[in-house]
């Protein structure tokens, strides 16, 4: 009897240190789960990190290619604008102090105080509606960079239909639209110009640059 207890002493000895020893291996398992799960969860946070930084850079990248041909348009619709425009000569001549407002318009035009100048020649225009002087009135907003009214009186003469204006207001509505930088507009107009018109050569030189 005691060699069956010394017997079962031993393999509840040797099965205890069996079970201990599977215990740690157990315990090295586990821990060597947790660092790799530790590992991936840095490595999810890094790779997340990294992704936004590359999102953020794709955005940025994207921003700079939409403004930056705006910019270079801006620039470039500027200096056209500036190389073409120049006011409408004036080719009225001053007379008898009956027509004080028609000389006051004029000397004021050609002082470029146009601002007096277009509030003279739209009150002329209210008279007598001669187209002439609604493009002198559109000619002097333009100068004074009041585009909208310039357009107004551009397309107002536009539709008198009056030969001798009809083509100037044409030119100079196109130049107010594209100091506008409403280019499809600019490109539109140009195109209708045939080649008989005063302007057709600088018309197609603008729409070769633009």
């Amino acid at each position: 009897m005691s060699n069956e207890r010394k017997l079962d002493r031993q393999l509840e000895e040797e099965f205890a240190s069996d079970v201990l020893d599977l215990r740690k291996k157990l315990d090295k398992i586990q821990s060597s789960e947790a660092l790799v799960e530790k590992d991936n969860t840095k490595g999810s946070g890094k790779t997340l990190k990294l992704i936004f930084i590359s999102l953020a850079v794709a955005a940025s990248f994207a921003l700079v290619s939409m403004l930056l041909p705006q910019l270079f348009t801006t620039s470039s619709t500027g200096e056209i604008y500036a190389s073409n425009y120049e006011p409408y000569p004036m080719a009225l001549n001053q007379r008898g102090d009956a027509e004080k407002i028609l000389n006051d318009a004029i000397a004021a035009y050609i002082s470029q105080k146009y601002q007096v100048a277009a509030d003279a020649f739209t009150e002329l225009y209210s008279q007598n509606e001669d187209a002439l002087y609604l493009l002198y009135a559109g000619n002097a907003y333009q100068a004074s960079e009041q585009y909208n009214k310039a357009l107004t009186a551009y397309d107002q003469v536009i539709n008198s239909a009056d030969a001798r204006v009809v083509e100037q207001a044409q030119w100079y509505k196109g130049l107010t639209l594209l100091k506008l930088n409403r280019i499809d507009e600019v490109q539109k107009l140009f195109n209708e110009f045939e080649e008989t018109h005063y302007k057709y050569d600088e018309a197609m030189n603008i729409l070769a640059k633009l």
